[in-house]
């Protein structure tokens, strides 16, 4: 039997964990350390399975400000559209819109996509983040499957208040910061802020792009499937590491199986008739004559079993070489009907990964081969690993969140320990030298090319 800790040592540690919060709320510098600490930290108080900390902008409008366990998101999302959705509508009801509560009813956009069928079926916690004055400042959307428990709630109140305040006090301290423009009111003062101003817009940078990327493998094996037919196991994991000739998966054969056999007995009775018409065919000119007919059709249910047996023998996949068995989940395979040919997997070896990053279309820059990049692994984003770009596709694709970007691969450079294949993480892309100006600006100018076709 388990020995559970006592009841009081349990109590001490939420307690503690509370107070560790609200310290580090404090202490935080900025809105967006104090925003990755709401919602990625409040976890350790309150588990869930997935967050969205959301903010009033300075116009009123509903901005999603931070998610849980991603450092770069898509604003236009569907389902953050359907997150800013769900949030105005709770909003709207001022008698409620500032008590924490487990939302009962949960509305669907008419797009519906997956991620939003998903977040609908858990249960939902609506909790406001009030400010001093009681104002509903933003707050935290938490989804999980087990339901909410009440003292869980109660602690929660408490430490949104926490948030509430320490919001509150990063946006007085960013209003104070406005009283040093009363030093500008020299003229000569204000005439050499100009300049310098102006003479900082001319100082060259390199202009850099932020894009999701993943650690790939260098000319990966395709694992596919070898015939028609319905998966029946997968027998390795993903991110397994695998020797030549270990199973990798299997078909179901129990339909080719039984034509197999079939294909046996028809093969044996064709070759008995073929003897039978052979011993006849000394004294009977029917039996000579058929002899040939017999012999095409031993030849034909022969082709059939060599055919079928063939079939057989590749049911199970193998692997042709060492390396890590890559793929995203045992359970999206199971039962699948797969065509000839259609990957099921890649076979990657862990000394040869490179990095392959989505440039969005919005963002794209001028790239060269051998310009710098920089990743920063989810795992530890505090330790950049330095690549250098050798491809750019030339024709944009699909990303895994819908967005429309090209494909860039680089190549790490040769002092880096490798990460493991299959890690994420965001690539900053650095491209040519250009002025500050131009860099500070390149956005708004596309802006007013596009909208007014400059």
């Amino acid at each position: 039997m388990t020995n559970l800790p006592p009841k009081k040592s349990r109590s001490t540690a939420v307690l503690t964990t509370f107070i560790g919060l609200e310290q580090e709320a404090r202490k935080a510098q900025n809105h967006q350390e104090l925003a990755f600490l709401i919602v990625n930290k409040t976890h350790q108080l309150l588990p869930y399975a997935q967050a969205f900390f959301w903010r009033y902008s300075e116009t009123g409008k509903v901005v999603v400000e931070a998610v849980s366990g991603v450092a770069k998101y898509e604003p236009n999302a569907p389902h953050l559209q359907w997150v800013r959705a769900l949030v105005k509508t709770q909003a709207s009801d001022l008698e409620t819109a500032g008590v924490l509560r487990v939302i009962e009813h949960v509305t669907l956009l008419d797009d519906a996509d997956q991620a939003q069928q998903k977040l609908a079926a858990e249960q939902v916690l609506w909790a406001p983040m009030p400010g001093p004055d009681g104002k509903l400042l933003g707050g935290l959307l938490m989804f999980r499957s087990e339901p909410f428990k009440q003292h869980e709630m109660v602690l929660l109140e408490r430490l949104m208040g926490a948030y509430g305040h320490a919001w509150a006090a990063l946006q007085r301290a960013g209003g104070k910061s406005s009283g040093l423009l009363k030093l500008s009111r020299s003229g000569k003062l204000r005439a050499a802020l100009a300049a310098a101003i102006i003479g900082a817009m001319f100082l060259p940078v390199h202009i850099s792009v932020l894009a999701p990327a993943e650690v790939t493998a260098t000319d990966p094996l395709v694992v596919s499937a070898p015939s028609a037919g319905v998966v029946k196991k997968i027998a390795v994991k993903p991110n397994q590491a695998v020797k030549k000739g270990d199973l990798l998966f299997s078909l179901d054969d129990a339909d080719v199986r039984s034509k197999y056999e079939v294909a046996r007995k028809e093969a044996a009775l064709a070759r008995a008739d073929y003897h039978r018409a052979a011993q006849k065919a000394f004294g009977d000119m029917d039996s000579r004559a058929q002899l040939k007919l017999l012999d095409a059709r031993v030849k034909q249910k022969q082709l059939e079993v060599n055919y079928l047996g063939d079939l057989l023998n590749r049911i199970e996949v193998r692997a042709e070489q060492n390396g890590v068995a890559v793929f995203n989940d045992v359970n999206d395979w199971i039962g699948k009907p797969v065509d000839v040919g259609q990957k099921v997997m890649v076979l990657a070896d862990p000394d040869h990964a490179e990095l392959e990053a989505l440039m969005r279309v919005g963002d794209t820059i001028s790239l060269r081969n051998g310009n710098p990049v920089k990743l920063f692994l989810n795992t530890d984003p505090t330790r950049p690993l330095p690549a250098s770009v050798y491809r750019v596709s030339y024709d944009a694709t699909e990303g895994p969140d819908g967005s429309l970007g090209f494909t860039v691969k680089a190549r790490f450079d040769e002092d880096v320990a490798l990460p493991r294949i299959g890690l994420k993480g965001t690539a900053k892309l650095y491209g040519d030298k250009v002025t500050l100006f131009y860099y500070l600006m390149r956005r708004p100018i596309a802006t007013l090319r596009q909208t007014l076709g400059l």
